[in-house]
């Protein structure tokens, strides 16, 4: 649990709402690199959203929302990465083949901070880090910077 000065206590992270230009093509990136699923759609009055998340597991769990509406050449600003735990460090390998296979930017899966990890690249440009946690091996340097990014740029 999350607990500030004040009285109130954060319970958890619920969702980021990510402004996209496109949601199919937001969709198709989210749920077919990242194995995430529409969880549902939501018609508001300047746009329409749609939530990913983990498939159903029996308990409301950390999503992301795409609102389309991005402005058309706006750069993005104020977010570096959200990071997605997976469970092994072949989960990571598999996201990357996947993203580059779809013609998505990635990073090749490297050690770094404890974390064996993968950025790919979502259709608007959003970075997602893709992660296992575990111990950085004796013979197994960590990387030391992200200048192994490769695929497409828009």
């Amino acid at each position: 649990m999350i607990t500030g000065r004040g009285t109130t206590t954060i319970a958890g992270i619920s969702h980021v709402e990510l402004r996209v230009r496109s949601l199919q093509d937001s969709i198709g990136f989210y749920c077919d690199v990242l194995g995430l699923c529409c969880q549902k759609t939501v018609a508001r009055l300047e746009n329409q959203c749609v939530c990913v998340g983990v498939p159903a597991s029996g308990s409301e769990l950390f999503g992301v929302v795409l609102s389309e509406g991005f402005p058309a050449g706006a750069e993005l600003a104020g977010l570096d990465h959200v990071g997605m735990r997976v469970s092994t460090e072949q989960d990571v390998r598999d996201i990357y083949a996947r993203a580059r296979e779809l013609g998505h930017r990635a990073t090749r899966p490297r050690v770094y901070n404890g974390h064996y990890q993968v950025f790919v690249f979502d259709p608007d440009g959003y970075k997602l880090e893709v992660f296992v946690d575990r111990c950085a091996r004796a013979n197994e340097p960590e990387s030391q910077g992200r200048t192994d990014i490769i695929g497409r740029w828009s």
